[in-house]
């Protein structure tokens, strides 16, 4: 059976995804759970978020202070214990007290497992440490709530999958690419509860709960396997083919879905016709590594329809200058697009909506002072600058509804061509780049049928226009969980139309009574093509327009 292969290969792929996980913090006394900081070990979804259950019977983890001992301690054997290093985790649900199991006790985390069978619904989590008791937590329990592994330790980027062949099960990555066709691995937790013991080596045998996986949007129809991992309690597998009409790329969206409802995080494996490489060319960049510029012009057009028709547009510069150290699981959540037809979902802690889910990676270069210049208006400088940053943005005109306090020119990116140049700075040299804002863009037709999006329904966007990328976009911001989540979805080229799945939609939080504890937004954005400028200092290069358009909605 292919879930008995190699011990040693599963085992250093477990590692290889836990490996993240293993940071401490500072001793404190008595022990403190962060606020918010009982997670999935494999999908980091905020707690209390709709995402943000933890499972029973899953791995799960405990960020915090003094939680254990400065020097971290781990098991060597079955039958786990009740506790590890001084450290305990204590599951309170009404009357009834378990102990979670845990695997890893540090002063800054610990990981555990949920017993199977804790109650379901809201119970307290706790940790005693060498006797002193933290403060409880609530967390929610379900029967299911899949996560899966990243390299990336964020819950999402490049999923822990491997490659099966007869002779070896390499960690899919932009070197170690998957062949549509082929036999993958997915190493997860949250498949839910099992009726063995949770301390002892991991029964093998397929779960009761229907499996559902999507590959670049493409749906699985062949599953072997899905089931405890034997080697490793709380962790769980899936043994799939990849379908043969896989797109191929470095960033393709793994998501899944476990008894009809229980969506996991969206994470990406590298597909490649041949096994080879991949080769997106500014994915393939970035796995690669180098000194990247980029530069994008971009007009925000936003519509608000509460209380009454309003409309914004911002005019946006935006400048990116870093050092990327290149690794097979690298990851820029600006660059590493998912192939067309498909979407990334993002889920993480903070407001989206303000800081956006997307940012450069890398170390900063400092390219000098950056000035734009166009058709009609005078230069205008992109102020504001930090140094400290990889991305850089400036706001260069606007007209609707920003605060009155912001003193903003009015809008700016008139069609026709504009310069964007530096002297150099430290790092890079002198450039002047050209960027052309077309005359037209991309017509949202349904966009004022668009007011509530339903998430247990898919989503259409219908448009008209030509041009060299298209994506949809939306994310939802909850207040009272400070909690967000984003997608973003790759147009095919030529299509008029885009549907988001419903299971994109899932783990979106739904709109609350009071407005303002909700910020949901929907959007398409379109790009012309990337125009390469030269720079000392710099081996990869692109400037761009983009233009934005979205809408504020209500999520159900």
């Amino acid at each position: 059976m292919l879930r008995h292969y190699n011990d040693a290969a599963k085992k250093a792929a477990f590692f290889l995804a836990c490996a993240i996980l293993s940071t401490t913090a500072a001793r404190a006394a008595p022990p403190a759970i962060t606020p918010n900081g009982i997670v999935s070990s494999a999908s980091f979804a905020p707690a209390l978020s709709v995402g943000g259950v933890i499972a029973q019977g899953s791995l799960f983890s405990i960020f915090g202070t003094a939680l254990g001992p400065a020097t971290p301690a781990q098991p060597t054997a079955f039958p786990l214990g009740n506790g590890l290093g001084g450290t305990s985790v204590q599951v309170i649900a009404g009357t009834t007290t378990l102990n979670a199991i845990p695997l890893y006790a540090s002063a800054g985390l610990v990981n555990a497992i949920m017993p199977s069978n804790t109650p379901l619904g809201n119970v307290s989590v706790q940790v005693t440490y060498n006797g002193a008791v933290s403060a409880p937590q609530t967390v929610t329990i379900a029967a299911n709530a899949p996560g899966i592994y990243t390299a990336t330790g964020a819950g999402s980027g490049p999923g822990i999958l491997q490659n099966f062949t007869p002779t070896a099960v390499p960690v899919n990555s932009a070197s170690a690419t998957v062949k549509p066709g082929q036999t993958g691995v997915l190493w997860l937790t949250g498949l839910g509860p099992i009726a063995a013991a949770d301390n002892q080596a991991p029964p093998v045998g397929t779960l009761s709960f229907p499996v559902e996986i999507w590959v670049g949007g493409q749906a699985v129809t062949s599953i072997q396997y899905s089931g405890r991992t034997p080697c490793c309690a709380g962790v769980d597998e899936i043994v799939f083919t990849v379908p043969a009409a896989a797109p191929s790329g470095c960033y393709v969206p793994v998501t899944m879905r476990v008894a009809g409802k229980a969506v996991s995080n969206t994470v990406t494996i590298a597909v490649d016709p041949q096994g080879n490489r991949c080769t997106d060319a500014i994915s393939a960049a970035y796995t690669k590594g180098g000194k990247f510029g980029t530069i994008a012009l971009i007009r925000r057009q936003v519509r608000f329809t509460k209380p009454t028709t309003q409309d914004l547009v911002a005019d946006v510069a935006m400048a990116g200058f870093s050092k990327e150290a290149g690794a097979p699981f690298a990851f820029n959540t600006i660059a590493s697009l998912p192939p067309a037809g498909s979407c990334l979902v993002y889920q993480g802690q903070g407001d989206f909506s303000a800081t956006g889910p997307f940012s450069t990676s890398g170390s900063p270069l400092n390219a000098g002072t950056v000035s734009v210049k166009g058709p009609v208006s005078t230069a205008k400088l992109l102020a504001g600058f930090d140094y400290g940053a990889a991305e850089q943005i400036a706001l260069l005109g606007s007209s609707g509804i920003l605060p009155a306090s912001t003193a903003a020119p009015p809008p700016f990116l008139s069609p026709g061509p504009f310069t964007v140049s530096t002297a150099g700075g430290a790092d890079v040299g002198a450039f002047s780049a050209q960027i052309t804002v077309p005359n037209t863009a991309i017509t949202w037709s349904n966009r004022d049928q668009l007011t509530t999006v339903d998430r247990s329904q898919p989503l259409t966007f219908s448009f008209s226009g030509t041009s060299y990328l298209v994506a949809v976009e939306g994310g939802n911001y909850d207040a009272p969980t400070n909690s967000s989540a984003a997608f973003r979805c790759t147009v095919p080229g030529g299509a008029t139309s885009f549907t988001v799945p419903n299971w994109i939609l899932a783990n979106f939080s739904p709109s609350r009574i009071n407005a303002s504890a909700s910020r949901g937004i929907i959007g398409i954005s379109s790009a012309t093509t990337p125009v390469s400028f030269q720079a000392t200092g710099l081996d990869n290069t692109a400037a761009f327009y983009i233009n934005q358009q979205s809408k504020a909605v209500t999520f159900k």
